[in-house]
C-alpha cells in the first residue's frame, strides 16, 4: 500500500510526496500560494483540501494530483482544516471564525460567531495586532459532537453540540495556543482526561 504526505509550506506551496519500500516521489502544487494547512478527508480516500492566506481553499479529488479553487467557499483566508470520524469538514479563517461542510465541501455553514464570545475583544495575533486567527480545529475521538478550536492568540474553546454553541473557559489570562492534539488512552487506562 502506498504512503501519502502532504507537506504544507507558507512560501512554496503543497508537496505531495508519495511511495513506499523506499520508493518515494513528490512534486509541488500550488507554488505561487501562501498554503497554510491540508487535510486529507478522513471519510473519503482520495479528497484532500489546502487552505491559503490570501487565495481561499483548494480541494483535490484525485490525492493531490489536480487542484481546484473551491467555488462554494469564499473566505480568502484559511488558517486551519480538520476532518472528523463523523464526516464532517470543518475550516478556520482570519478573522477568527469555523465553517462546516457535511456535504465533502459543497456547501458551508458558519458555526456560532466566535467573534461574539465575550474574550474576543481581548484577541490579537502579535506580528499583525489589529487581527486574530483559527489556528487549530481538533475534532475530539471520543465524543463526535465535540470540537476544540484555538485562536492565536487569545482562546481555547470548545463545543459539545457539533459547533452549535461554543464556550471559553474563564482561565484568567490570555491563552496562546499553537496545536491541539489528542492523546488516546493506554490499554490500561479506562477513559480520555477530560
Amino acid at each position: 500500500m502506498e504512503t501519502t504526505i502532504y507537506l504544507a509550506t507558507d512560501r512554496g506551496g503543497l508537496t505531495v510526496i508519495a511511495g513506499r519500500d523506499g520508493n518515494w516521489r513528490g512534486k509541488v502544487y500550488l507554488e505561487d500560494k501562501r498554503v497554510q494547512c491540508v487535510v486529507a478527508d478522513s471519510n473519503k480516500c482520495g479528497s484532500v483540501y489546502c487552505g491559503t492566506f490570501g487565495d481561499g481553499l483548494f480541494t483535490s479529488k484525485t490525492a493531490g494530483a489536480t487542484w481546484e479553487k473551491s467555488a462554494s467557499f469564499t473566505e480568502p483566508n484559511v488558517m486551519a482544516l480538520a476532518s472528523s470520524r463523523s464526516g464532517s469538514l470543518y475550516v478556520g479563517t482570519e478573522l477568527s471564525a469555523v465553517y462546516r461542510s457535511d456535504d465533502q465541501g459543497k456547501t458551508w455553514q458558519e458555526l456560532q460567531s466566535l467573534l461574539a464570545l465575550p474574550s474576543a475583544k481581548g484577541w490579537s495575533f502579535p506580528p499583525r495586532p489589529e487581527t486574530h486567527h483559527v489556528q487549530s480545529i481538533l475534532p475530539d475521538l471520543a465524543d463526535p459532537r465535540r470540537l476544540h478550536v484555538a485562536v492565536e492568540a487569545g482562546a481555547l474553546l470548545r463545543s459539545d453540540d457539533d459547533g452549535r454553541t461554543v464556550r471559553a473557559p474563564d482561565l484568567g489570562a490570555l491563552l496562546v495556543c499553537y496545536r491541539l492534539q489528542i492523546r488516546l488512552p493506554a490499554a490500561n487506562e479506562s477513559s480520555l482526561n477530560r
